[in-house]
C-alpha cells in the first residue's frame, strides 16, 4: 500500500476493471476523467475524512464533485458489493482469513440533515444519526457491514450480520460463510440470539450484561439466619469486665464460645488496676 494507500496499482485496477459499468453515452463537454483517477479520488477523500469539495484539484483526480457523481453511479450498480465478494475470495484463497472466530461491534454517526437510516440517537442527546454494524474475522477484514438508524438495538442486527456474510470461494471445497465462534460485547446479550447461533454450528462468546437492581435482593431485606455467635440479649458489641463496686451488668453470653475463650479474648482479661483510654495508653485508675 505504501505511505499513499488511495492509489490503485495495477495489480489491483485488473480486478476491479472489468466490475465497473460501460461509460454512458459521451455528450457535450470536456474529456470525462478516466475511472481509475475518479477511484483514486474517492479514496483520497475517504481516507482523509474531507469534504467532497475541499479535493485538490491539482491532484489530477478530477472535482470532488465529479467523483462523488461516479461513486454513487458504482454504488447503485453493485460494484462495491461485488468486488467485496472478489476480495474475500482472493484472501480465502491466500489463507488470509480466519474462521475460527468473528467479531460483532458497532459504531454510531451524526446525520444532521437526515435521510434514510437515520433515527434519534438515544446516546447523543436524540441528535438525529446512524448506526453502522459490522461483522468481522479474526484478522480484522470486514465480512459484513449493515446501515440502521441510531435507535436500533444492536442485539437485532445479530442473525442479519451472520446470515449476510457471503460466501468466500477460492478453494476446491465448498465456498465458507460460518465461523467458529463469534464474539459480542454485553449489547449483544441475548440468550435467544444464542440458541439461534448454535442452530448455525456457531459457538456464541457473548458477555452477560448486568441486570437491574430491582431483580437482586436488597441485603436489609435478606432472610438468611444470623450468624450463632451473636449475643442472646441486648448489650454492648464489645463486652468488658465491670469494676469493684460497679453497679453495670454483667457481660452477655456467647453460645458459640466457651467461657474461657471469652474471658481470655475480652478486653477484660488486661491487667488490673489499669485502664486504656482513647489515645491508646494504659493509664491508672482514677481514685
Amino acid at each position: 500500500m505504501g505511505t499513499r494507500p488511495w492509489i490503485v496499482d495495477d495489480e489491483l485496477w485488473v480486478l476491479i476493471e472489468p466490475l465497473l459499468p460501460p461509460r454512458p453515452e459521451r455528450s457535450p463537454g470536456p474529456r470525462p476523467v478516466s475511472d481509475r483517477l475518479c477511484l483514486q479520488g474517492i479514496l483520497f477523500v475517504l481516507y482523509n475524512d474531507m469534504a467532497w469539495q475541499l479535493l485538490p484539484p491539482e491532484l489530477g483526480f478530477g472535482s470532488g464533485q465529479t467523483c462523488w457523481r461516479r461513486l454513487d453511479r458504482w454504488q447503485k450498480a453493485g460494484v462495491f458489493d461485488r468486488l467485496h465478494r472478489v476480495l474475500l475470495a482472493e484472501l480465502n484463497a491466500a489463507g488470509e482469513l480466519d474462521w475460527s472466530r468473528a467479531c460483532v461491534d458497532c459504531s454510531r454517526i451524526r446525520a444532521k440533515k437526515g435521510g434514510t437510516d437515520t433515527g434519534p440517537s438515544p446516546v447523543d442527546r436524540r441528535e438525529t444519526g446512524s448506526k453502522h454494524h459490522l461483522i468481522c474475522d479474526g484478522r480484522g477484514t470486514p465480512l459484513q457491514v449493515i446501515t440502521t438508524a441510531a435507535n436500533v438495538n444492536d442485539v437485532n442486527q445479530t442473525l442479519a450480520l451472520v446470515d449476510g456474510v457471503p460466501p468466500a470461494a477460492g478453494r476446491p471445497d465448498w465456498p465458507r460463510r460460518r465461523p467458529e465462534a463469534l464474539l459480542g460485547g454485553k449489547g449483544y446479550d441475548s440468550n435467544a440470539h444464542r440458541d439461534e447461533l448454535r442452530r448455525r454450528r456457531i459457538l456464541p462468546v457473548i458477555s452477560r450484561a448486568l441486570r437491574s437492581l430491582s431483580s437482586r435482593r436488597s441485603p436489609r431485606t435478606s432472610t438468611a439466619a444470623p450468624p450463632t455467635c451473636w449475643p442472646t440479649i441486648s448489650a454492648p458489641a464489645i463486652p468488658c469486665t465491670p469494676r469493684r463496686g460497679s453497679t453495670r451488668p454483667p457481660p452477655p453470653t456467647w453460645p458459640c464460645c466457651p467461657s474461657s475463650e471469652r474471658s481470655a479474648s475480652s478486653p477484660g482479661s488486661r491487667r488490673p488496676g489499669l485502664s486504656r483510654q482513647a489515645s491508646g495508653g494504659l493509664v491508672p485508675p482514677r481514685p
